[in-house]
């Protein structure tokens, strides 16, 4: 279990690393670029509430691993993957967007998933709250993504 949460705090850290890039590229859209770094730091929190949660006993914590939830390592390839496209800085804000809503997305299943396996209540209210957290990330880019769409359709 903490092998798996340890894998979950690398993608958390992965994903402030793709917002910090992503910021990056986006100083000239003053808002979309605070967006970019509030979403790094909420992913920076997300990592540490996460490692706090391997501090926890395993017996008294957790009641073991979904089998029906996303596999780590395979979210940590395609997090590794977005980031180094994002270091190259040649996406455009709707790639960018639709990449963050869709790891947003991924992120979220993740911390559902392992809300559910969790005994001890403190540890259970953290990942519900990063399960908020995510939603309100993917609420923020969508409607930025929707006004970017408009703006483009009048440009």
């Amino acid at each position: 279990m903490k092998k798996h949460i340890r894998k979950c705090i690398e993608i958390e850290k992965l994903a402030a690393k793709i917002y910090q890039e992503f910021a990056k590229t986006s100083q000239d859209d003053k808002l979309l670029h605070r967006l970019w770094l509030h979403m790094a730091n909420d992913e920076v929190e997300h990592a540490l509430q996460l490692d706090f949660a391997t501090r926890m006993p395993i017996d008294a914590a957790f009641s073991g691993l979904a089998d029906s939830g996303p596999d780590p390592d395979d979210i940590y390839a395609d997090v590794n993957r977005v980031y180094q496209a994002a270091q190259q800085g040649q996406q455009d804000k709707l790639e960018m967007l639709t990449e963050a809503v869709r790891l947003e997305n991924q992120l979220r299943c993740v911390h559902a998933t392992q809300a559910l396996l969790f005994k001890e209540t403190s540890l259970l209210k953290t990942f519900e709250c990063l399960v908020d957290s995510e939603e309100q990330h993917v609420a923020g880019l969508e409607l930025y993504l929707e006004r970017f769409k408009e703006e483009s359709q009048t440009a």
